[in-house]
């Protein structure tokens, strides 16, 4: 009988661990939900070309921005702001401040991105992500 219960007891708690890896998406507290425990990366389906500045393009200032957004429940991006500037790279100042002004047009390339809707329990929802918006001169 004790060799049961232990064995029963086992196989509850592999369910309850299982349960907990594989558990229900949950949004933030703002509603949003987050890549991984069973959300996967949407489908890009319209990525916009940033624009460069002037500053950037007299320097010849290249690089990525690291852009974290919110895509909206029909796949526009809501939100969009900077996480890692293209001007972390840069050590001399004038190559530094142009490449800040690759910020905003980083944002707002961002912000033109489409996105196949993310499905949660058969409805869409807002998603956070974060994309590399590249600038390369060639």
């Amino acid at each position: 009988m004790a060799h049961l219960f232990r064995s029963s007891l086992a196989t509850l708690l592999l369910a309850v661990s299982l349960v907990a890896q594989t558990g229900d998406p949950q949004p933030d507290a703002n509603g949003i939900y987050h890549t991984g425990n069973g959300i996967g990366i949407p489908q890009c389906i319209y990525k916009a070309v940033p624009e460069t500045t002037e500053e950037a393009r007299k320097r010849k200032t290249s690089g990525i921005a690291l852009v974290r957004i919110v895509v909206e429940p029909d796949g526009t991006v809501g939100s969009a702001e900077i996480i890692k500037s293209v001007a972390e790279a840069y050590k001399n100042k004038d190559d530094h401040d142009a490449a800040l002004t690759l910020d905003a047009k980083a944002v707002e390339a961002a912000r033109q991105y489409r996105f196949e809707p993310t499905i949660v329990k058969g409805k869409p929802v807002a998603l956070e992500l974060k994309i590399e918006i590249s600038f390369q001169f060639t």
